[in-house]
């Protein structure tokens, strides 16, 4: 309540909270509709995370998710994407994975809402993922291309008018080499074994029919 107080005084929120005085404040600000506190807490949260490179320890996601309708979903939104990134991505055979595997199964709801927030949320998190990369490989062939002295609108025209239009009856049935016929069906193998292996940990830990 104190910090509350504060905030509404000096619009201010204190440089350091602990989790449980965060989430009494989020849950205030929740009740009396207090948006512009919750998107200052949400950026407060991820702020911290990024500075300190923490993520919210598996006890922390379980009451999260107990409480996952308060402030419109925000926290619980934010809370699950990083959760997921954090299993997919990174912290791998490590006790944050033994401890948040203790909770699913203390929580078996938890899996299955994990899961939900993967499929409606899953492309955009790869692209915020790796967009960043793609759009400066983009810049750097088009930075390269004008150094150069062409423009990139140029060099494609070019590169256009010296292909060979075929007919569709003569058009040239592509080969396709035995190795690189081998090694896309084993990129594509491993592809599939990983899913099923993600869906799989995600059945047995929260305990998905």
């Amino acid at each position: 309540m104190n910090t509350l107080i504060e905030w509404l005084y000096c619009s201010s929120l204190p440089t350091a909270m602990k989790f449980k005085d965060f989430c009494c404040l989020y849950y205030l600000a929740s009740k009396f509709q207090m948006h512009k506190l919750l998107s200052e807490l949400i950026d407060y949260i991820q702020t911290r995370h990024l500075d300190s490179g923490n993520v919210f320890q598996p006890t922390q996601i379980s009451h999260i998710f107990k409480n996952r309708d308060a402030g419109g979903g925000q926290l619980w939104e934010y809370c699950a994407k990083q959760t997921i990134g954090c299993l997919i991505w990174g912290k791998k055979r490590s006790s944050w994975v033994s401890k948040f595997e203790e909770v699913c199964k203390a929580n078996p709801d938890l899996g299955p809402a994990l899961f939900q927030v993967l499929l409606t949320s899953g492309r955009s998190m790869y692209q915020e993922q790796h967009g960043e990369a793609c759009r400066a490989r983009s810049s750097e062939r088009k930075t390269k291309k004008s150094k150069e002295g062409e423009s990139p609108e140029v060099e494609e025209s070019k590169v256009k008018k010296s292909r060979k239009v075929w007919s569709k009856k003569r058009a040239p049935r592509r080969s396709i080499d035995k190795k690189d016929r081998s090694n896309g069906q084993w990129r594509v193998a491993n592809s599939v074994l990983e899913a099923n292996e993600i869906a799989r940990r995600l059945a047995e830990d929260g305990g998905i029919a």
